[in-house]
């Protein structure tokens, strides 16, 4: 059985959200306590019982939806982060669902950055980035294109060298796929894109699984990818353990699935 991991994107996320409350206390406090004031008027003999307990649910639930917007989208940027840790979501449904993907290790940490997903499929290892927009505005694409090509490259290096147990893959056999989720991913054909630092596969969401499935060359047998993973995921725990967030209440809402 696969020992569950944290989201180390979800734990930065959730990490934050915790700041933004705490800073934010007051604000929030005035809020519950005007809604507080309110609730206890409608409690009042004057307000019929039926009418009573329908605003006073409607009322608690407003709060807490206030309360909820105001943590995750009200302050910074914490919104759109939060978008793209459920973007990696939605692409490990879509690996879990393509038959071509034999083994799939999600969040693998390295210095300066997090690889979102790797999968291993019949003909080879794709390393994935998910990135969601709702525009691609100028500049926005190429941008990502060019810090994935250099992290890429980086990870690439890393899988030709780092096994003990299993034979190391050839760089030929991993390509690296950029996936757009939300809105500017919809009409997103995969398509190859170059940059100074190596080729990159761009694609919406939607078309991972279908282009996923058509890639089948069958290079890699079922084993080999068995054995690849099991490598790549005792790494991936052993830098977990290193970076693991001090609050059991974040490490467990940031497990992977």
């Amino acid at each position: 059985m696969t020992k569950r991991r944290t989201n180390p994107g979800r734990v930065a996320v959730f990490q934050e959200a915790w700041v933004v409350a705490k800073e934010s206390r007051w604000d929030l406090l005035q809020l519950w306590a005007g809604l507080l004031v309110v609730i206890g008027l409608l409690n009042l003999p004057l307000v019929p019982e039926y009418e009573r307990g329908l605003l006073t649910g409607f009322l608690v639930m407003a709060g807490i939806a206030l309360t909820l917007w105001f943590v995750w989208y009200g302050v910074g940027d914490l919104g759109r982060r939060l978008e793209g840790t459920w973007a990696e979501e939605w692409t490990a449904e879509e690996l879990k669902k393509t038959s071509n993907v034999l083994e799939q290790i999600p969040n693998l940490r390295f210095e300066r950055f997090d690889v979102d997903n790797i999968a291993i499929t019949r003909d080879g290892i794709y390393i994935l980035e998910v990135k969601r927009h709702r525009r691609l505005y100028p500049g926005v694409l190429e941008r990502d294109l060019a810090q994935f090509a250099k992290d890429s490259r980086t990870v690439r290096n890393f899988l030709t060298r780092a096994f003990t147990t299993t034979s190391a893959p050839s760089q030929g056999f991993m390509t690296a796929v950029l996936v757009i989720w939300g809105r500017a991913g919809l009409d997103l054909l995969p398509t190859v894109q170059e940059t100074a630092t190596g080729d990159v596969i761009v694609l919406g969401g939607r078309y991972l699984r279908p282009w996923l499935e058509s890639q089948r060359s069958g290079y890699f047998g079922t084993d080999y990818a068995h054995d690849l993973a099991q490598e790549i995921r005792q790494v991936a725990e052993k830098r977990e353990e290193i970076h693991a967030p001090e609050s059991r209440m974040i490490r467990w809402l940031a497990r992977t699935k």
